[in-house]
């Protein structure tokens, strides 16, 4: 676009403009077989089609209707006002409603709720409803009106609507026309439209194509005040929706309202809020929103001013807003812009033939997605452009934007004063600089620079395990990457507006549950582990004076456990419930020994505590233990337990930046090994307190993966974790009846190992740009009770139920089980 070239498509404006051009002649399809003027001046009850004399002023009573079908509800054969040189008599003023309605017997049908067939001299005031609605159906074209006035030379009256004015035309496989309100010629320069704020003028159009306009005359040298709604739709593959729409624009239009058109499927259409063919004086001062929108291959325009001479200025307010493209020929056509110009992403967004200005409160907003071309909106001023103000950068979801890349000639211009006094956007991680080239054949150009880094976002958010992970994002973001997986996680952090949208970001991207995955699988461990030692204690005390060599016993103890980790130090924690069986057989060895083994199954279903970075996990847990107890004398015993086992997880990370879940399987080593020393001492006959010390060590070895199913797989490297517990216990146990025993235990105990956990891992799109993750550091403490009641059957059987509780701080493990001991 250098070089004063207009980017403007002229031989579609051409085509289009052809077309809508031809709505001044569609008063060749109404018509209205001629009667003698015949209506009450007050009308008070609901009739059929009302055809008043020029010079009556009547009155359509609030709740009253005039309906007809294939004719116009209200019909002036002549002038709607007359004069002979004084003061012009005649109006029309509706506080019910006109309503007109076409069923579409004929090859078209034409429907109007008021038809002017002469000159609109008087007024036309609208508090009620005003309608046209035209059906066609197989290959019928369709016609629909609000209000329609076809004299010559024109309007030169006043049209004031707080109501509604509107039209509806619907042809199911052809050419569908709707005109909220139209001027067949001409708007004189004391005329008046006037939309107040309650008023609304619509045209709604559907068909195989079509023309929908709210305002149209074929030239305007009146003024058109809107304070409320002026709005055109359009559903057809090809055709316009113009809000208002003059060929030869020389008026004043007041906006202060919303004037909207839109298209919804038109391939090769337009959806314009003010499309003029030339201008001449007059001009728009925009203090509402003027807006064209359209879907599908259509194009949206603010202001579409087609021809290639004219004068005329358009001041957008410091309250206006003028979104879509925006294109005004005529090279003394000049815009003022106090407001915000919201142009949409193509090379041809914005053209101004003449001068353009903005102020120190103007926004030129700009959408990219890429720094090609028509990947990001440009404006084109064949005049002098004079820039003050802001711009916005409106960075679209999926774009292919980097640091170091400069969007060229975001603003290119014939002569070029000033520069954008800032640039915002709509992303965290990028910034814009505005490049001014001030002079003749001036431009502005937007280099992208770094704002925040991803580092500073978790550091400002209090996210410390995200930090290893923010600076691998940085370093990529920095050098940028060819992997088209990390280019989509870089595109998206682009578009992130906060701080804390980064840092939650950066938060999804890290390891499963953060690096803390084996600390959740413990939980299921010391259920298991639990399991066991009460299996062994329960040969303490009184039950183990009644042991004999050669006994033997097997049990079965289904159990479930219930872990709470909270949140502790920036690391989310996590909630596993878990649920297993474990199967064992013992017997003694010799009068001192007794050994057994035992195999344990438990699921564990584990969910992060997070919801901004949502984890959750299954696990397998399969255990093989060896148990057995020594009696040192009569009342020391020496205990000891060693497993071996396997966990298999299956992991989903949900990355909702990103709208994708990364997925995770991978198995684990486990080994367990305890040892208690216990000494029982006999309070009573049936109550017994026995203190013990033990050393109790777990190893985890998690095996390393790479996830799939989502842009931000992680490549996770193997990772071991281990805890050394000292503890001291106490247990009480009373047989308040004979064969029903109760038990309480109470112990605390020391993690001689305890560190914080952490993984390494790295992008699988970019495995060199590895990271550690630092997660939950517990306490080293734990605090662990329990409480028992055993009974045995009359056929030998030991029914034991137990409740187990172990507590760190931030942390709750919870255990219920019921054990089955029989003999064999």
């Amino acid at each position: 676009m250098s070089n004063g070239q207009s980017p403007r498509p002229q031989w579609k404006a051409t085509a289009l403009h052809s077309a809508i051009a031809a709505l001044c002649a569609n008063g060749l399809y109404i018509t209205q077989a001629q009667a003698t003027p015949s209506c009450a001046q007050i009308i008070s009850a609901d009739q059929g089609q009302c055809t008043p004399s020029s010079s009556a002023d009547t009155v359509v009573n609030q709740g009253v209707t005039i309906s007809t079908v294939n004719e116009a509800a209200v019909l002036y054969f002549g002038d709607l006002g007359f004069s002979e040189g004084g003061p012009v008599q005649g109006s029309l003023t509706n506080n019910g409603s006109i309503i007109s309605s076409g069923l579409g017997e004929d090859y078209w049908s034409a429907i109007t709720g008021v038809d002017v067939q002469g000159e609109l001299l008087g007024s036309l005031t609208n508090t009620g409803i005003i309608s046209g609605t035209s059906v066609s159906n197989d290959s019928r074209d369709s016609f629909a009106y609000g209000i329609v006035e076809r004299g010559s030379p024109g309007m030169q009256g006043i049209v004031r609507n707080s109501g509604a004015i509107r039209a509806t035309s619907t042809s199911t496989a052809a050419y569908a026309e709707a005109v909220g309100l139209y001027i067949n010629n001409g708007v004189a320069a004391d005329a008046l439209i006037d939309n107040q704020a309650t008023g609304t003028i619509s045209a709604t159009a559907s068909g195989l194509n079509g023309v929908a306009v709210g305002v149209a005359a074929l030239s305007f040298y009146g003024t058109l005040t809107n304070q409320g709604q002026i709005n055109a739709s359009l559903n057809a593959q090809d055709g316009i929706a113009a809000a208002v729409y003059s060929n030869y624009f020389s008026g004043n239009l007041n906006n202060h309202g919303t004037i909207n058109a839109a298209l919804a499927d038109g391939s090769e259409g337009l959806a314009v809020g003010l499309y003029t063919g030339y201008m001449f004086g007059g001009g728009v001062n925009n203090f509402g929103t003027i807006s064209g929108t359209a879907a599908n291959g259509g194009e949206g325009y603010s202001i579409l001013n087609y021809g290639s001479e004219g004068a005329s200025s358009i001041n957008n307010m410091g309250s206006g807003v003028l979104r879509g493209k925006l294109s005004l020929g005529g090279s003394g056509v000049t815009v003022t812009n106090a407001g915000l110009i919201d142009l949409p992403m193509a090379a041809d967004a914005g053209y101004v033939a003449g001068d353009f200005t903005q102020t120190a409160t103007g926004t030129l907003r700009i959408m990219a997605d890429g720094s090609g071309e028509d990947h990001y909106s440009q404006l084109y001023v064949g005049g002098t452009a004079n820039i003050a103000g802001n711009a916005f950068v409106d960075v679209q979801e999926v774009n292919s934007l980097a640091i170091g890349q400069t969007l060229d000639r975001v603003v290119s211009t014939s002569y070029l004063n000033g520069n954008f006094t800032q640039v915002a956007d709509n992303s965290a991680l990028f910034n814009f600089q505005s490049l001014s080239s001030q002079g003749e054949d001036g431009h502005i150009d937007f280099k992208i620079v770094k704002g925040l880094t991803a580092v500073d976002a978790v550091t400002a958010s209090n996210n410390p395990s995200g930090l290893g992970a923010a600076g691998a994002l940085d370093s990529i973001i920095d050098r940028g990457t060819a992997n088209p997986n990390m280019q989509t996680v870089i595109d998206a952090l682009g578009r992130l507006g906060t701080e804390q949208e980064v840092s939650d970001a950066v938060s999804q991207t890290l390891p499963l549950f953060a690096g803390s995955s084996a600390i959740a699988s413990n939980s299921a461990l010391a259920g298991i582990n639990r399991v066991i030692q009460s299996r062994i204690e329960s040969n303490r005390g009184m039950s183990s004076g009644d042991e004999f060599y050669g006994d033997h016993k097997v049990w079965l103890k289904p159990f479930g456990s219930l872990a709470d980790q909270n949140d502790r130090n920036g690391a989310s924690g996590f909630e596993a419930n878990t649920a297993g069986l474990a199967l064992g057989i013992d017997g003694t060895v010799s009068d001192a020994t007794r050994i057994g083994v035992a195999f344990a199954y438990a699921k564990a279903d584990i969910d992060g505590n997070s919801k901004k970075a949502p984890n959750s996990a299954e696990v397998d847990v399969y255990q093989l233990l060896g148990y057995g107890s020594h009696s040192l004398d009569r009342d020391m015993e020496l205990s000891f337990q060693a497993g071996i086992g396997q966990n298999n997880t299956a992991g989903k990370r949900d990355i909702l930046f990103l709208g994708e879940t990364a997925k995770a399987d991978y198995s684990s080593l486990v080994a367990t090994a305890g040892v208690e020393l216990a000494r029982t001492y006999t309070l009573s006959e049936s109550t017994y307190f026995t203190p013990s010390v033990r050393t109790d060590y777990t190893w985890i070895k998690d095996e390393g993966y790479t996830e799939k199913g989502s842009s931000a797989n992680l490549k996770v490297d193997s990772s071991s974790t281990d805890q050394l517990i000292f503890g001291v216990d106490g247990k009480l146990s009373h047989e308040f009846m004979p064969g029903m025993t109760v038990n309480a235990n109470l112990g605390v105990g020391y993690d001689a190992l305890n560190s914080q956990s952490s993984i390494t891992a790295s992008f699988a799109g970019e495995p060199g740009a590895s990271f550690v993750t630092r997660g939950l550091e517990p306490s080293p403490w734990l605090q662990r009770a329990g409480l028992g009641l055993t009974t045995n059957t009359d056929n030998g059987m030991e029914i034991s139920l137990r409740y187990d509780a172990e507590h760190r701080e931030s942390f709750l493990n919870q255990t219920a089980s019921v054990k089955l001991r029989w003999d064999i």
